[in-house]
Formats: structure tokens, C-alpha cells, sequence
């Protein structure tokens, strides 16, 4: 990630078995960590909120229940793909309760609309140990939910973004998804600056931050 004088920051793992690059060991994992499912002792969640449409079903309301599907229907390999996790830095004192709340439900919508409708789980943990801002944890599906049955659900072919090159290409894409991660991050960055210039008069934080996801050159 390029050097930036913004406290803006956008990263993007992807959840596996092998636990390689850095990843979470599984999306379960993830997910429990998020939501903190399971407790660790310090009450880190500041708000949850779940994107979804209706025809997704019960499924979608159980961040849990739709990661061990996408576990289950990932793939043998150890290092394949299971779910796309997404940290936002949300900023602190800036932002009311309210603001930062809505903030919240504008990303979510944004990146289910980005990703071809995939149900959206998120969750806002309070800053702790010196971190200056509020962090957003979402996390999404890299496959097209199929409903077999209003209890029984698995995953077929990946979305668009998650395709391979020659898919894509034939799709009329580019052969990579770097033009969907350019996206992903400059609208976010328009969303937080949105909800900053409707609660400060302070234009300069607001294009700190709107300008947050370019390099420090094009910054200034």
C-alpha cells in the first residue's frame, strides 16, 4: 500500500486453509473473530450490520452459517480461496454515533452492489492499545449462493471478480481485478468523505480523507 498522509486504510485478505500470506486459517475463524463470537474477554464491537436481500434466505443472517458453506464448497486445495475480508479505518472522534452507523451501512451496501448482490457481514471494532480510529471488518462470498432447500444451501460458480483471466477476458473485463479494488477503494473513501461533510465544516479533513486511497504525490 502506497505512503499516504491520510488516515485512510483499505486492506484485502482472502481466508484459507493454508493460512498463507497472512490470512485467516478459515473464514470461520474470521468471522468468530469479528463478530467476537467467542468471547475474549474485551467488548471490542461497536455495531454489526448484515447486507442481504431477501432471496438469499435465513442463510444470510448467520455470518457463521454462510462461512462454513463457503468452507465446505471452496475446494480440496489447501490454499484455495474461501470468503474476501475487507478492513476499513473509520475515523473517531469525527463521526457521532449516528453518522458513523449510517457510514457503516453505506460501505456494506456498496460492496454488495460491487460484488454481484454476495450477502455482506459486517462488523465495527472500537479503537484499543493506541489505534486512532474505529475499524469496519466485512467480509463477503467469492461464489453464487444456491438455495436447494429453505434449510439446505451450497455455492456454485465463483462471481466475475474471482474468475480466472480468460473468463474475464471473454467477459469483456480486464484479466485482473485490480480495477474492482481501485474501485472498492476510492468509493469508500467517497462515502467516509460524504459523511464527514455532513457533520464537520472542516473541507480540509474531508479531502484528507476523500483523497485518502491516492499515492502521497497525488494527495497533495
Amino acid at each position: 500500500m502506497a505512503t499516504s498522509a491520510s488516515q485512510y486504510s483499505l486492506n484485502v485478505s482472502y481466508s484459507n486453509r493454508a493460512k498463507a500470506h497472512g490470512s485467516p486459517a478459515s473464514c470461520v475463524a474470521k468471522l468468530e473473530y469479528d463478530f467476537q463470537l467467542k468471547s475474549s474477554g474485551n467488548n471490542r464491537v461497536y455495531c454489526t450490520y448484515i447486507s442481504a436481500s431477501k432471496e438469499h434466505g435465513a442463510i444470510a443472517n448467520s455470518p457463521i452459517a454462510f462461512a462454513k458453506v463457503c468452507e465446505a464448497t471452496a475446494g480440496r486445495q489447501s490454499n484455495c480461496h474461501q470468503m474476501k475480508h475487507v478492513m476499513v479505518a473509520l475515523p473517531a472522534e469525527e463521526l457521532s454515533d449516528f453518522g458513523r452507523q449510517r457510514l457503516v451501512i453505506d460501505i456494506c451496501d456498496y460492496v454488495r452492489q460491487l460484488f454481484e448482490g454476495q450477502p455482506v457481514f459486517g462488523a465495527v471494532h472500537r479503537p484499543s492499545d493506541g489505534e486512532k480510529n474505529f475499524h469496519l471488518h466485512l467480509s463477503h462470498g467469492l461464489r453464487k449462493i444456491q438455495m436447494r432447500s429453505p434449510t439446505v444451501y451450497d455455492l456454485g460458480e465463483r462471481i466475475i471478480s474471482e474468475q480466472r483471466p480468460k473468463i474475464r477476458v471473454a467477459a469483456g473485463l480486464p484479466a485482473t481485478n485490480h480495477h474492482e479494488l481501485r474501485a472498492l477503494r476510492a468509493q469508500v473513501a467517497e462515502l467516509i468523505a460524504k459523511s464527514l461533510a455532513e457533520e464537520l465544516a472542516d473541507p480540509h479533513l474531508v479531502e484528507r480523507w476523500r483523497c485518502g486511497h491516492l499515492t502521497l504525490v497525488k494527495q497533495v
